[in-house]
C-alpha cells in the first residue's frame, strides 16, 4: 500500500508522476473524440493544473495513482462535452397554452413536408 503524499519529497513523486502534455494528447482514451488537437490541449493542462492544486493542498493522492486519476478526470471532461445535452421531455400544460410551433409537437404529415424540403436546397 503506498503512503499518502504528506512530505515534501511524496510531493515531489507526485508531481514528476504528472504525465506530460504530449504524452496525454496521444492517449489511447481520448482519440475517440471528435476534438481539435488545441482544445484537447487546453482541457489537459486545466485538469493538470486541478491535480497540482489538489496534491499542493495534501489531497489523498499517490505518485502511482497520479497518472490513473489524471486520464479519468480528461476522460470525464471530454464525456461531458459530447454527450448530447437535449432530452426528449413531456409539455404538458405548454401544448394546450401556447400553440406556437416552438411548443406543440409536430403532425407526421409536417414532419414529412419538413425532411423532404431539408433534404435538398431551400430558401430558408
Amino acid at each position: 500500500m503506498s503512503k499518502i503524499a504528506s512530505s515534501p519529497v511524496d510531493l515531489q513523486s507526485c508531481y514528476r508522476a504528472i504525465p506530460s502534455v504530449q504524452e496525454l494528447t496521444q492517449h489511447s482514451a481520448f482519440q475517440s473524440y471528435p476534438i481539435a488537437p488545441h482544445y484537447l490541449t487546453e482541457i489537459i493542462r486545466e485538469e493538470i493544473e486541478s491535480l497540482r492544486q489538489s496534491i499542493s493542498a495534501g489531497g489523498k493522492i499517490t505518485a502511482e495513482t497520479v497518472p490513473d486519476i489524471l486520464i479519468s478526470k480528461i476522460e470525464a471532461r471530454l464525456a461531458s462535452l459530447f454527450t448530447p445535452s437535449l432530452k426528449r421531455t413531456i409539455n404538458a400544460t405548454g401544448i394546450i397554452l401556447h400553440t406556437n410551433m416552438g411548443r406543440a409537437p409536430l403532425a407526421p404529415a409536417a414532419l414529412q413536408s419538413i425532411a423532404e424540403t431539408i433534404d435538398h436546397y431551400n430558401n430558408l
